[in-house]
C-alpha cells in the first residue's frame, strides 16, 4: 500500500507546474489546479467530485484573496492546507470514505436490534427472566425488521456499486470477476474465521448446535431449512449472511443473462435482472402448499421462520428492492427525489402491514378484535399472506430510501458514533454470538442467576463485543479487504445523486 501523502509538497507541486504563485497571483489561475494524480486515502478514490476539488481549493482561494490586501503570505497556505487536511468535508467521515449518513443511522439501528434481540432470547431468557411477558413476544417481531432493513440496504449499496460497473468500459466477465473478487475478500475470510470459532465452541460445549459442510459454502439454508424443529441452530447469524453471498453471485449472473440473450442495454438489463430477482422468490412464497416440493404453508410464527424466512430462495428478493432503489437513483432521478417524504410515510405503512401479516403467525402476538383484516386474510389466503408478508416489509423500506438517503445529523458526536457502528457492523454482527455462548457459559456454572446479575452482565458482554470486534476488524478483516486494492479498482455505493442525472446506456 502507498504511504501517507505529503498534502504540502503535493499542492505546493501542483503550483509550480500550474505557474500558481499564492503572493501577487491571478484568481483566474486557481482554475487550472487539481488535486494530485496519487490517491489520497482520506479522499474517495476514483472521485472527482466538485466536493474533493472544493477540498483542495477552499485554502488556496482564501489565502490568494487575503493576500492582495497584503494581509496572508506563504506560511499561511501551508498552514490552512494541513487545517483541511486533518479536518476533511463532513461528507468524508474518519475512515476516509465517502459516506451516506441517514443510511449508517438504519445500519446502526439496525444491527443495535439484532443484539438487544439476541441479549433478550440467549441471555435473559435463557436464564428464565421475561418468558411470556409481552416484550418477551413483540421484540423478536420487531427485531425481525432489522434484518430486512439490512437486505434492502445491502442490496441498494452493491446495486450503486454493481451500476457504476456494469455501466463503465471492458468486458462483462472482467467487470463480474472483478466485482465479485471486491466482495468475496471483503466477507468470505472474516465469515470463516467465525464459522471456526463457532466450530471450537461447539467442541468446548460451550456454543450450540450442529455443525455442517454445507456451511462453507452457504448453502446450508438454500432451499430447505438448516436444521429440525425444536433443535438449535448452529452459527445462527450465518443464515442470513449466506443469502447476503448468493444474492452477490446469483445478480451478476442475471445480469449477465440479460445482457447476452436478450441483448438489453445497460439499464434495461438491470430492470430485468431485478425483476427477475424480485418476482421469483415471491412466486415461490405463493406457491407454498400449492406446488409439490415447495415448503408448506406455515401456519405459526415457528414454522414461518424456520421454512421460509431462513431459507434463501424464498428470500432474495428482499435484496432486490434494494437493488431496484439503485437503479430508481441512477436512471430516474426525478422519481427517486419526488417528494420523499410523503413516499416515506406510504413505505412505513406498507412495512407496517407486512409487520401485522408475519406477527399474526404469532398466537401470543395475535389480537384478533385489533386485526380483524389480517385475521380474515390468514385463515382464508394463508399462502397470499406467506407470500406477501416478506414482500411488503421490502417494499415499505424501498419506498423509504430516498428519504432515508437524503436525512442528515446535525449533531456530530451522533453522527460519528453512527459511522463507528457502520464501519464495525459486519464484525459485530458475527462477533456478538460467540461471545454471549462465552459469556453464558461462565453464567451456567452457577446455579440461578438474579435479573439484576443478568442486567449487569449484558454491559461486560458489549464491551467484550466491541473490543472483539474491533480487534478482528484491524487485525484480520481490514488487512485482508485491503489486497483487493492491488488488481480491482475501488467502486463508489453511495447514492446517485437526484441533480445529476445521465443518460441510461
Amino acid at each position: 500500500m502507498a504511504g501517507p501523502v505529503d498534502h504540502t509538497s503535493a499542492v505546493m507541486h501542483q503550483t509550480r507546474r500550474t505557474g500558481f504563485r499564492p503572493s501577487g497571483a491571478r484568481f483566474e489561475n486557481l482554475r487550472s489546479i487539481k488535486p494530485p494524480r496519487h490517491r489520497h486515502p482520506q479522499l474517495d478514490p476514483g472521485s472527482r467530485s466538485s466536493q474533493t476539488r472544493q477540498l483542495w481549493l477552499r485554502p488556496c482561494i482564501r489565502t490568494a484573496r487575503e493576500d492582495s490586501s497584503g494581509q496572508s503570505s506563504n506560511r499561511d497556505l501551508v498552514r490552512d492546507i494541513r487545517t483541511v487536511s486533518a479536518n476533511p468535508s463532513p461528507a468524508i467521515g474518519a475512515s476516509g470514505i465517502r459516506r451516506t449518513v441517514g443510511l449508517d443511522v438504519v445500519r446502526a439501528l439496525a444491527i443495535a436490534l439484532v443484539l438487544c434481540n439476541h441479549a433478550l432470547m440467549y441471555l435473559f431468557m435463557g436464564f428464565g427472566h421475561g418468558l411470556g411477558t409481552k416484550f418477551s413476544v413483540w421484540f423478536p417481531l420487531i427485531a425481525f425488521l432489522s434484518v430486512e432493513w439490512l437486505f434492502v440496504l445491502s442490496g441498494f449499496l452493491i446495486g450503486n456499486m454493481m451500476i457504476r460497473s456494469f455501466d463503465a468500459g471492458g468486458t462483462f466477465w472482467h467487470k463480474a470477476r472483478s466485482f465479485w473478487l471486491r466482495r468475496w475478500f471483503r466477507t468470505v475470510p472474516t465469515y470463516y474465521l467465525f464459522l471456526v470459532v463457532n466450530v471450537i465452541l461447539v467442541v468446548k460445549r460451550m456454543g450450540l448446535g450442529r455443525p455442517r459442510w454445507s456451511h462453507w459454502y452457504f448453502a446450508q439454508n438454500l432451499y430447505r431449512p438448516e436444521t429440525k424443529l425444536g433443535r438449535p441452530f448452529f452459527f445462527v447469524e450465518a443464515w442470513s449472511l449466506a443469502l447476503d453471498e448468493w444474492f452477490y453471485l446469483v445478480m451478476p449472473l442475471l445480469l449477465g443473462l440479460a445482457m447476452w440473450l436478450a441483448k438489453l442495454r445497460t439499464r434495461n438489463a438491470f430492470l430485468t435482472a431485478t425483476g427477475a430477482l424480485i418476482l421469483l422468490p415471491t412466486l415461490l412464497r405463493l406457491g407454498a402448499g400449492i406446488v409439490p416440493g415447495l415448503a408448506a404453508v406455515p401456519h405459526d410464527i415457528v414454522h414461518w421462520d424456520l421454512d421460509i424466512r431462513r431459507v434463501t430462495i424464498y428470500h432474495l428478493d428482499a435484496t432486490g428492492w434494494g437493488v431496484l432503489a439503485a437503479v430508481v437513483g441512477r436512471w430516474f432521478p426525478r422519481a427517486w427525489a419526488w417528494r420523499p417524504g410523503a413516499k416515506a410515510m406510504v413505505g412505513f405503512l406498507v412495512m407496517l402491514t407486512g409487520f401485522r401479516m408475519y406477527s399474526n403467525l404469532s398466537p401470543q402476538a395475535h389480537v384478533e378484535a385489533l386485526d380483524p383484516v389480517g385475521h380474515a386474510l390468514l385463515q382464508r389466503v394463508p399462502h397470499v399472506v406467506n407470500a406477501a408478508s416478506l414482500g411488503f416489509v421490502s417494499l415499505g423500506t424501498f419506498l423509504m430510501l430516498p428519504w432515508i438517503a437524503a436525512a442528515k445529523v446535525s449533531n456530530v458526536p451522533l453522527r460519528r458514533a453512527v459511522e463507528w457502528v457502520s464501519i464495525y457492523s459486519y464484525t459485530i454482527y458475527l462477533a456478538h454470538m460467540p461471545v454471549i455462548y462465552i459469556v453464558a457459559a461462565v453464567l451456567v456454572a452457577y446455579d440461578h442467576v438474579e435479573l439484576t446479575t443478568m442486567v449487569l452482565t449484558v454491559p461486560v458482554w458489549l464491551l467484550l463485543t466491541v473490543l472483539v470486534s474491533m480487534s478482528v476488524y484491524h487485525g484480520f478483516e481490514k488487512p485482508i479487504s485491503d489486497l483487493r486494492e492491488r488488481f480491482t479498482r475501488r467502486v463508489d455505493a453511495n447514492p446517485f445523486s437526484a441533480k445529476q442525472p445521465t443518460p441510461a446506456k
